[in-house]
């Protein structure tokens, strides 16, 4: 069953988003400490410092990038959960629950409908009692039950609003759950190749990361995504390692 707490889910939202501030910050520290050991073409001389530079510019700061955006997504995700949440309800303490939309509310409309109708034969039974001494135009029950209609219209739109409003986010927190998955294949692909010797360190170059397929998907996606996180940015972020 849907059910929909604003003030709960805005409280975890604005806490996970201050926890994302706080992870974007470390990554952009670590993201310039190792551009920096990139850029030391002093102290990483020779053949091996050579390598050992690029293969954190190839290896390292690809991931950095790639996690930075997607904890970007991340937060643009939540804030918009947080939003359509009040499009769907207004008020910031409010809570629906498909259960009582389906159960008791809806009973409770169909008992006041029943009520208004067999109210509505009784009055009309009577006036055709007394027909012969004044007459009396019969009731219509369309008129007490119309806003018993509607009642359950807003009802049947409130549920379908809701299940709408699961579904469109969680397509995007799905997003996340795939960069994280991602993420996860990179690390394992690179230290399976850094055991058995495909991926070296002190001998490393290009063609080496391009055995990896997750490798080759985050580029990808880098070149792909244009989200921005203070300076931080896809394109930027590219370009960047491109120039190194």
């Amino acid at each position: 069953m849907k059910q929909l707490h604003n003030h709960s889910l805005h409280t975890d939202i604005n806490k996970l988003l201050n926890q994302l501030d706080t992870k974007l910050d470390q990554m952009d520290q670590l993201r310039n400490a190792i551009v920096e050991l990139v850029s030391n073409q002093e102290s990483f001389t020779g053949a091996t410092g050579n390598s050992i530079r690029i293969y954190y510019q190839n290896i390292h700061l690809p991931f950095i990038s790639f996690y930075c955006v997607s904890l970007e997504n991340y937060k643009s995700s939540l804030r918009k959960l947080r939003e359509t949440s009040l499009d769907l309800e207004e008020d910031k303490n409010g809570v629906i629950m498909q259960k009582f939309l389906e159960g008791e509310l809806t009973d409770s409309l169909d008992r006041t409908k029943r009520k208004a109708i067999d109210l509505v034969d009784e009055a009309n039974s009577t006036f055709s009692s007394i027909s012969d001494i004044v007459h009396i135009s019969n009731l219509n029950a369309d008129d007490f039950t119309s806003s018993m209609d509607e009642a359950q219209k807003a009802t049947d739109d409130t549920i379908e609003d809701l299940f709408d409003f699961d579904s469109k986010n969680s397509e995007g927190l799905e997003t996340v759950g795939d960069d994280i998955q991602l993420m996860e294949q990179y690390v394992a692909e690179m230290e399976s190749m850094v055991k058995d010797g495909t991926l070296s360190v002190e001998n490393y170059t290009p063609i080496q990361s391009n055995l990896s397929l997750a490798h080759s998907v985050i580029i990808k996606s880098l070149e792909s995504r244009s989200v921005t996180n203070k300076s931080f940015s896809a394109e930027a972020q590219l370009e960047e390692l491109l120039q190194l």
